[in-house]
Formats: C-alpha cells, structure tokens, sequence
C-alpha cells in the first residue's frame, strides 16, 4: 500500500515545513509550505549559511545562536528554538525550528509557524500588565483562570480582599467557586455560560462572596478570554474582582429610602402604588384594603410639641404591624394617614383586622406614661374586592370615604 506514495509526495502534504540539508549544508530539498509561510524559494536559500544571513542579520547575533546551534547538534543531535524572521515580502513572522542531525550529517528542519501563538502570549503579558497597574491606582484584585486545567490563581491584592494571604488559596478554581454566596452561585454559571456561548462580549457579575473570617462582601467580577485553542475553546481568561461592597449597602439604603417613610420605617405612597398595580393582576383575591387616620394628631402637636406628635406616629405604626400577617402591606400614606393591604383575605376578615386595631390603641392608652395622650386612637375604613374584576383602587377610594364618615363620627363623640 506505502509503494503507491512517493516520500516527496508526503512530504509536500505534511502539515509543517520541511527542509533537508546535505552534508556540505546545502539545502537540496525544501517543501512548498516552506514557502508559503516565508516566501522564500529554494533558489533564494540554497544554503543553511544564507538561511543564517536572512534570519539574523547582525553578524553579532548570527555568530552567537551558530555557536549555540552547532554546540547543540553536537552534544544533543537536535536543536529547538523560536525565532522572527523577515518574510520575502517583509513581514515578521515567528517560527520554531526544529533541528534533527541525521545519518551522514544530513540535517532535518522542521518549520512551524506560531506567530498567533506568540502574539497570544504578549497580548496576555500586555493585558496583565495593564491590569497590574490598575490595581496600583484602585481597590481591585486580578485572577487569572487556566479553563483547561482548573488554576485559578489571585494576585496578592485580590487574596487580601477576601482576607487571605496569596498562599492559603491552593490555585482552583473549585476554591473560588465555594467561596461564592450559595444564593449567587446559580447566577454566576448563568453569567459565564452566557460569555463562553458568545452571547455578552466580557463576563461581568456582581454577587457576594465569602472571605476567610465568614463576611459576606459584594464583588463586581469582570473577565475575558484572552486565550483559546485552535478549534476556538477558551484556554485562558483573566480579569478583576472589585468591592463594591460599601457601595451596595448605600444602594440598599437609597432604595430603602425610596420605598419606606423615613419616620416609620413603613412603606411609602410610592410602594403602596406599586403593590396594588401588582395585585391588580395576580390570583391573591379577594384583596381587602384599610385605610386609616390618626385621631386629633394636631391637638397632639398642639398640646405636647411636634416630638410627642412623631412618637404618637411611631406608635401608631408599631401597633398597625403588630396586627398583620408578614405577607400584609402597612403603609403610611400621609401626616396621619396609613393605608393596610390584605392580599387573600375577605370581607368578614378584614372586618376583624378592623376591631384588633381599635383595641390595640385601647390597650395602649391604658398602659400609657402620664405625660401622653390619653385619646390615642385611629379612625379605619375597610373595603374588599372580590376579584380582578372590581377595580383596587375603586376599592381604595371607598375605603378612605368610610374612614371619613367614621372620623366624623369620632370627633362628634
């Protein structure tokens, strides 16, 4: 079967490029994709001399790596090494030679082109580089991940984030993984396999992560490839953690804000709005709506100064808790005015919330210091809504009328 194919015919289809030079050290064999990499003819190069003089042409730097290289086929019978050369059409290409000493002196070259292997390697070294000096001028930490074989490395910087010394993390990437809040975990495989399928251009992920005293801290976690093989796989991706662990617990306090009363610590119109859109379109009716108002709140300011007032409000708002479910909204609307929502609850239901109320502040008032308020009491309205199909905030509004018509009626008494 192997008489059917001629050695030239092998050694034109060989993926890398052959060269074979005489004992004189003239080439007398040199395969098409030789010149296809260098541009180079057979005739250009005819010896290994001339080959020295077009890849290193400084005398001084051709004299040394030709010590090196006879030393080395002579003690060893082969020499390796990586090198740019000048193409034919003056392009710099990287190229491993790799040098075989044969029978009768011939030699054997080998030519293999890893210019985008090279290239690779120094857009990583540059690219660290880069990040090196970001951390110099910020509170981050590099990682750098071998996908292929699970390293997982930090810089020292990015250890000392999570209270570690470089040292203690033993370099997986199953390491870096437990260290991540269990909650957060679903979401980070979601974020990288969304990266690696080509969906986002670089990894970015903010979730909390677990230092070494057991501190929970936020992170922003951003990454790209900077390596991959030849079928395209990642090989390799570096990137930066950051804590923005002071800046999520102002986020927190900011949306807080937004949504609570600051006086309370109840929610506000704004959530309350939000909520009864919300309702408006689930399953959780019937959904009965209270709404109440604090009861001579200005004889209070009036009478024991706008502190007492506030404490009246606080009071107020403690009780209105203490009588609903977690799943319940206590909201306060306005000065004196609060509003409950009771998703999954009824009229008769709603009704009895209404009495618990009332006797609540009784109680209160019976158990109250000497210098408060002896009418601390609250004015309700109820309303519910059987279905999606009666409008919520109908609902509210006639709820606030009924606590109009039963303020009426307390202040009259």
């Amino acid at each position: 079967m192997l008489e059917r194919f001629s050695l030239k015919n092998i050694l034109e289809n060989m993926t890398m490029g052959v060269i074979l030079v005489d004992s004189d050290r003239n080439l007398i064999y040199m395969n098409q994709l030789v010149t296809e990499i260098t541009g180079y003819e057979i005739e250009d190069v005819n010896t290994l001399e001339k080959g020295f003089q077009i890849i290193f042409p400084d005398p001084d730097k051709r004299k040394e790596i030709k010590n090196i290289f006879n030393v080395k086929l002579k003690d060893r019978g082969y020499y390796n090494a990586v090198f740019p050369i000048k193409t034919k059409y003056g392009k710099i290409k990287y190229l491993e030679f790799r040098i075989n000493l044969l029978e009768d002196d011939y030699l054997l070259i080998n030519l293999v082109n890893v210019s985008e292997r090279i290239a690779q390697a120094k857009e990583l070294k540059e690219t660290k580089e880069r990040l090196e000096m970001a951390v110099e001028a910020a509170d981050i930490g590099i990682w750098d991940w071998n996908i292929k074989t699970g390293k997982f490395q930090y810089n020292e910087h990015g250890a000392e984030m999570l209270g570690f010394e470089k040292n203690e993390l033993d370099g997986e990437f199953s390491t870096w993984k437990n260290l991540i809040y269990e909650e957060d975990k679903e979401l980070i495989e979601q974020k990288l396999a969304e990266y690696f399928n080509g969906e986002t251009d670089t990894f970015i992920s903010e979730h909390r992560i677990k230092t070494k005293s057991g501190d929970i801290i936020w992170i922003r976690n951003i990454g790209r490839i900077v390596e991959v093989d030849q079928d395209g796989s990642p090989l390799r991706a570096i990137g930066v953690h950051i804590n923005i662990d002071e800046y999520k617990k102002r986020e927190k306090e900011i949306e807080f804000l937004s949504f609570h009363d600051e006086l309370t610590g109840l929610y506000n119109r704004r959530y309350l709005e939000n909520e009864i859109e919300r309702l408006s379109e689930s399953r959780k009716y019937p959904v009965s709506i209270i709404v109440g108002d604090l009861d001579k709140l200005k004889k209070v300011n009036d009478t024991f100064g706008h502190k007492a007032g506030d404490e009246y409000i606080v009071n107020s708002a403690r009780i209105l808790e203490s009588v609903v479910r977690n799943e319940d909204i206590v909201a306060r609307t306005g000065g004196d005015e609060f509003v409950i929502l009771l998703p999954e609850t009824d009229r008769s239901t709603a009704i009895k919330v209404c009495e618990r109320i009332r006797r609540r502040f009784t109680d209160y008032n019976a158990h109250a210091p000497e210098n408060f308020s002896k009418e601390f009491s609250i004015s309700l309205g109820s309303c519910t809504a059987e279905s999606s199909e009666e409008d919520l905030g109908i609902c509210y509004n006639i709820a606030d009328q009924r606590m109009y018509v039963n303020k009426e009626k307390n202040d009259r008494g």
